[in-house]
């Protein structure tokens, strides 16, 4: 199976998300994610990007939930 976590259509270059872990829980599979902005006044291109992060994992039947992570982590 296949996970994966989108930002959407972004303005200009300087945003990431990611998936930084996943973890079984009970009968859920936990799937934590980072997203960052550019910094203010931070030099970026200037077209449009769609963030992304897709990742394979074996089967799984159970609820899968997303959770966000702190950035500063």
């Amino acid at each position: 199976m296949v996970v994966g976590v989108f930002m959407g259509e972004r303005g200009t270059g300087g945003y990431e998300i990611e998936i930084t872990r996943v973890e079984r829980a009970d009968s859920q599979l936990r799937v934590y994610q980072r997203s960052r902005d550019p910094e203010p006044g931070a030099m970026v291109t200037q077209m449009l990007t769609q963030p992304y992060h897709v990742i394979k994992l074996p089967r799984h039947d159970g609820p899968l939930v997303f959770l966000r992570e702190d950035p500063s982590r």
